[in-house]
């Protein structure tokens, strides 16, 4: 038995895979549960030093792709800005889980005035020094700003990594301004790529997303924090990306790798998921909230 992190309701077993895309440890298996009561699907807590061990320092590295490929990330980044500006007053923005600080960048650009938030403190510092934008580290770093401060506030891709998601959507709460603008992205467990794909769909990412979200169980998860959710909805461009990945894995396991078919595999799954999108079956989720 194990503790839904969203409701408190026992889970049941579901699965358990090893680490399907790092290889870190590839003898170990990582069970994932689904909550008997809100059908949340999620991995049980382990210490934080054992978490920290699934993310190694080429995790954090810099992207060195060049060419169209460092263009569609621009252009995909940009675009992820832009959607923070939804219905927001602009002013002061964080990105809690920035990476690389790419989102951060365009929304500078944008006119905002910007804060980051990164797990790893190393790549926080590195990030703070190599675009001269302030970033905190940490849940911690997030204490040390000032409440209500803040009129924007934006999780790609972060929340399926925590294992107390409502603690961090609270600390975020505490953050934002009253009628401030949230946008949070996932993946989709009720999606279409995952029913494609199966264990090696990318939004499971053993053991590192703790968490997997439906459209029913992310909107619960920002109720019960204070937000207002004003629509969910998806994009084309994290589509592709999850689907090459997820077809890239799928083809590895059963040894097949020449770029030919995993291109072919990529966008015959892109076609099988394009009419889905529409009946809230994609890959990735955002949902576009405020705080109440």
């Amino acid at each position: 038995m194990s503790t839904c992190p969203l409701c408190g309701s026992n889970g049941e077993f579901e699965m358990a895979e090893p680490d399907r895309y790092l290889g870190i440890d590839p003898e170990v298996t990582h069970p994932y549960y689904i909550c008997r009561l809100c059908s949340h699907h999620y991995q049980p807590v382990v210490p934080a030093q054992r978490l920290l061990s699934y993310y190694p320092p080429s995790y954090y590295s810099s992207d060195r792709s060049g060419g169209l490929r460092r263009t569609f990330a621009g252009l995909r980044q940009w675009r992820r800005a832009r959607a923070v500006e939804w219905r927001a007053s602009k002013g002061r923005a964080i990105d809690v889980g920035c990476g690389r600080g790419l989102v951060l960048v365009q929304l500078k650009e944008l006119g905002w005035d910007v804060v980051g938030m990164d797990w790893n403190a190393e790549n926080a510092r590195a990030v703070a020094e190599r675009l001269g934008i302030p970033v905190v580290a940490g849940p911690e770093g997030l204490r040390t700003l000032a409440p209500n401060s803040f009129d924007a506030a934006s999780l790609f891709h972060v929340l399926e990594h925590e294992q107390q998601p409502l603690e961090l959507l609270s600390q975020v709460h505490r953050l934002l301004k009253p009628g401030a603008r949230l946008l949070v992205g996932v993946p989709n467990w009720a999606s279409a790529a995952r029913r494609l794909f199966g264990r090696n769909w990318m939004g499971y990412d053993f053991p590192r997303h703790r968490q997997v979200f439906t459209p029913g169980s992310l909107r619960a998860a920002l109720d019960r924090t204070g937000f207002r959710v004003d629509r969910l909805t998806g994009r084309l461009s994290d589509e592709l990306i999850d689907l090459q990945r997820s077809s890239r894995m799928m083809l590895r396991e059963h040894g097949i790798r020449p770029p030919i078919l995993v291109a072919v595999t990529a966008i015959g799954a892109a076609m099988l998921v394009i009419v889905p999108r529409l009946f809230g079956q994609q890959s990735v989720i955002y949902a576009y909230a405020r705080r109440q």
